[in-house]
């Protein structure tokens, strides 16, 4: 395995392909950079939405499922609140089968938690550069650690709420995923 080319939003220009031009290696390294920088944000986005109340006696068995269909990493996640309504931990998981339907546990060793009371449209997460988001909310929020980073092939997700608060109102949650192969 050599040296990848270095990601880069690169131009082309008439003058780079004009007709009877040769193809150098200038011309092979601007394709390479470009190809690269479109590799590097490729994403798919899964969205598990609870609308309405939620509870985690109601709805862990009428969760969809997400199939992974390839080796992938998860990039980036947010969950978001609706309505907080009363104070106490609103959160969700996910269990991991790998393509045998054994499960590997949780995807996150800590799940984000959203904790306020009267608070509309927290949202806590991991953006795809590992930073915290934090909107609409000052205090009583977890972001979330991973305990899984890479996906295997064929691994379905079931998404599970693991606590709630009275009267909470509408969550979703987004999962980023990033393609390895």
């Amino acid at each position: 395995m050599g040296t990848p080319v270095t990601s880069e939003r690169v131009t082309m220009y008439v003058e780079d392909v004009a007709y009877k031009k040769s193809i150098s290696e200038a011309i092979m390294t601007k394709f390479a950079k470009a190809i690269n920088f479109i590799m590097d944000r490729i994403y798919y986005n899964e969205r598990i939405v609870y609308h309405g109340y939620f509870s985690n006696s109601t709805f862990d068995s009428l969760a969809t499922q997400i199939f992974i269909p390839t080796r992938c990493e998860i990039a980036y996640w947010t969950m978001t609140v609706m309505s907080t309504r009363s104070a106490g931990n609103n959160s969700m998981n996910f269990t991991v089968y790998d393509e045998n339907g054994t499960s590997l546990g949780d995807l996150f060793s800590t799940a984000p938690i959203i904790n306020q009371a009267s608070i509309s449209r927290a949202l806590v997460g991991k953006d795809k550069d590992g930073n915290n988001i934090n909107q609409n909310t000052t205090s009583g929020f977890t972001n979330g650690t991973l305990a899984l980073t890479e996906l295997q092939a064929n691994y379905t997700l079931v998404p599970k709420i693991t606590a709630n608060s009275t009267r909470a109102f509408g969550m979703v949650f987004n999962l980023g995923l990033r393609p390895l192969e």
